[in-house]
């Protein structure tokens, strides 16, 4: 009897047949990474387009397929399946070989993809990944005289944690205004912070 994996979700992955339709194991990789580094919500359009130029399949196809192969990256990842389970969580549907090689592509790529997406759980607050920043003049005015009033546009780079358990983290990203009195705030605010936590770690 097959053991199901968590919230691992079968109707998904009704198309991962479709891969057979892969030139070569080299596609099959690919069409694993553009999943994986591809997933968030604004890029699917373009993902579902690559996977279907890649296997010469409908765009249809190609959206069942690459959802199919995020449960089964999201499942293997959260849940930490170890190597002996991972054909039990393939489709019964799916050849011997071709599962087999799902399998030694999850493995080999474990690692990495725990690295991009930094352990984050489902709970875990969002974390700042990255942030940049640049200087905008806007010119205000009154009766009396015109003037160019600076402000600063920080673009927040987020990691959200995952709205459900089995499903993998994403990013965003924000752009903040911020007036030159309103920086000086938040600085003398991040400073207080970095001195009571350097007082904790003494």
């Amino acid at each position: 009897r097959r053991r199901v994996h968590g919230g691992l979700d079968y109707s998904l992955m009704t198309r991962l047949h479709l891969l057979t339709k892969a030139k070569d194991k080299e596609t099959v990789l690919r069409i694993f990474q553009q999943v994986f580094f591809l997933r968030h919500e604004k890029s699917r359009a373009f993902l579902i387009s690559v996977v279907a130029d890649e296997l010469e399949i409908s765009k249809t196809e190609a959206d069942e397929l690459t959802r199919g192969l995020l449960e089964l990256i999201s499942n293997y990842l959260y849940f930490d399946v170890p190597n002996e389970e991972l054909l039990s969580m393939m489709p019964n549907e799916l050849d011997d070989a071709t599962k087999k090689l799902l399998g030694r592509i999850l493995v080999s790529n474990r690692e990495q993809w725990r690295k991009e997406i930094g352990n984050v759980s489902a709970g875990i607050s969002p974390q700042l990944k990255d942030f940049n920043w640049s200087v905008n003049l806007k010119t205000a005015s009154n009766h009396c005289a015109r003037m160019s009033v600076p402000s600063v546009i920080l673009t927040l780079t987020i990691a959200k944690p995952p709205d459900q358990q089995h499903t993998l983290p994403y990013t965003t990203t924000t752009d903040v205004e911020l007036s030159q009195a309103r920086l000086v705030t938040i600085l003398d605010g991040l400073r207080h912070i970095r001195d009571t936590l350097a007082n904790v770690q003494s």
